[in-house]
């Protein structure tokens, strides 16, 4: 009978994971000690159940030598089980949070979900396995608490969640509710060292100061600081998950899409914290991320919703909120946001990037106006659960659409026309339009796929049924669309 930290790894995987037998586990792993001990309890359990595992090892190329060290580490820990496998992939995260403007913390972190990303759509899982412990949700919670955060941001970080931008996949971290002392024990019964990254002993990031100087204070007044802090976090987790599914109910009805805004005509009959947060929802719809949305630009929002009609303000990412009767919308600053008025897909340099990956998976990423589109190709792999309901994605055969001229995002223009129909009949996207009862200002706006005059994808509405994949399908290009 499993005993300790093997035993409240296996309730805790039989509780969120039931019949998960030979399914393919992804799991990031760094080589401390969290992730270490994270991949000895997960290769256990998979190994019981049938599971592979994939261990993802990302390399950022900032501590030279002592991050090498790290990854053949964590190389050689795999090759201790016979159901792990080992793929290391190196990054230049310096460079790429200069080109994107963001922190080397915040740019690790969103590269290393990137690959985990790839790795699960290149292996067909659904489940990746990450390394937080109970100090790292309290951190969490002061980190957020000090910057300012909603009440979303102090419930620290959750045992599982949705990757962001594929909720295919589910993000979990086990050892959430284990403390640094338990795992470093846990490690030492089994006789199994781990790395020490040399940047968590400085306090030049702000969470290492949180860590170093601000917990050990707390943990003086009161030595269980870290699990009230966690607990704290917990009840208010459970009703921030409430409220926003209520939010994103109303949300729902309220929101649309096309045109990036929302109506407000019962505005002023709802509850503050109501209102802040579908104000801060559409502001995230319109800016496409949450980064830098503070209460500052939310209450702004709230307060243009309750004025008068015609006024508007500014808000971060070129987004300008204006006030228009009884909705309020959202529009990119055309000075900041120039797009060009057709978008090419280069899908042939797409493709061969996918072959030189060794047709595993590639995949773009295009900013429209109001609206960005997100390009992937992979191998059709069996039964993949596509979802052919969802209207803002679309799956085409990759071999029959290189046959066509080169596919781009562009306004309607005059003579399009698409097939949507089994039998190949041809119809006017202009005909379309009208039949759809679609507005002048909803046209305008639409950003269509097409290739030549053929319009492959009307987002939202239809699609051409000459390239829908089949069972002769052997390549797949799926784009989502993404408000």
């Amino acid at each position: 009978m499993k005993t300790g930290l093997d035993a409240r790894f296996e309730n805790y995987m039989n509780t969120v994971t039931p019949g998960i037998n030979g399914e393919t586990l992804v799991a990031g792993v760094s080589g401390g000690a969290d992730s270490v001990c994270l991949l000895l309890l997960l290769q256990a359990y998979a190994k019981e159940n049938n599971c592979p595992v994939i261990c993802v090892h990302v390399n950022h190329g900032i501590r030279g030598e002592e991050a090498d060290r790290d990854e053949a580490y964590v190389r050689r820990l795999c090759e201790n089980f016979e159901n792990v496998s080992f793929s290391a992939f190196h990054e230049n995260i310096t460079d790429y949070a200069k080109n994107a403007g963001i922190t080397v913390e915040e740019a690790g972190r969103a590269k290393r979900y990137e690959i985990f990303a790839e790795v699960c759509m290149e292996h067909g899982s659904r489940r990746l396995f990450v390394a937080h412990n109970r100090r790292d949700r309290a951190e969490t919670v002061l980190f957020n608490l000090f910057r300012g955060s909603s009440a979303a941001g102090l419930g620290g970080i959750r045992d599982e969640s949705s990757l962001l931008n594929n909720e295919n996949i589910t993000i979990y971290r086990p050892l959430m509710d284990i403390d640094r002392p338990e795992i470093e024990a846990y490690l030492k019964e089994r006789k199994c060292g781990f790395c020490t990254d040399s940047t968590n002993l400085s306090d030049d990031y702000t969470r290492n100061r949180i860590r170093h100087t601000i917990i050990p204070e707390a943990e003086r007044i009161n030595a269980g600081a870290v699990e009230h802090m966690c607990a704290a976090a917990d009840d208010v987790s459970e009703l921030y998950a409430y409220f926003e599914t209520e939010a994103g109910k109303l949300f729902g009805k309220l929101y649309d899409g096309e045109n990036t805004s929302l109506a407000i005509k019962d505005f002023g009959a709802l509850p503050g914290i109501m209102q802040r947060e579908l104000a801060y929802m559409l502001i995230c719809k319109a800016a496409g991320r949450k980064k830098d949305i503070t209460r500052k630009h939310i209450n702004a929002a709230v307060g243009l919703a309750l004025g008068k009609s015609g006024k508007k303000i500014n808000l971060p990412y070129g987004i300008i909120l204006k006030k228009e009767y009884d909705r309020l919308v959202a529009l990119k600053n055309p000075e900041e946001n120039e797009v060009p008025e057709e978008i090419p897909l280069g899908l042939r340099e797409l493709a061969e990037e996918f072959e030189h990956k060794g047709r595993t998976h590639a995949s773009r990423v295009y900013e429209c106006v109001n609206c960005s589109f997100e390009v992937l190709v992979y191998e059709k792999k069996g039964a993949m659960g596509f979802d052919f309901f969802d209207r803002n994605r679309v799956y085409f055969d990759l071999e029959r659409i290189l046959e066509t001229e080169e596919p781009a995002f562009r306004k309607a223009g005059e003579g399009d026309w698409f097939s949507p129909f089994k039998d190949g009949r041809k119809k006017s996207i202009s005909r379309f339009f009208i039949d759809e009862k679609l507005e002048s200002a909803k046209r305008q706006s639409l950003v269509l796929l097409a290739a030549g005059d053929h319009v492959l994808w009307i987002p939202g509405y239809r699609n051409d049924e000459g390239f829908r994949i089949d069972n002769n399908t052997v390549n797949i290009i799926e784009v989502r669309r993404k408000f």
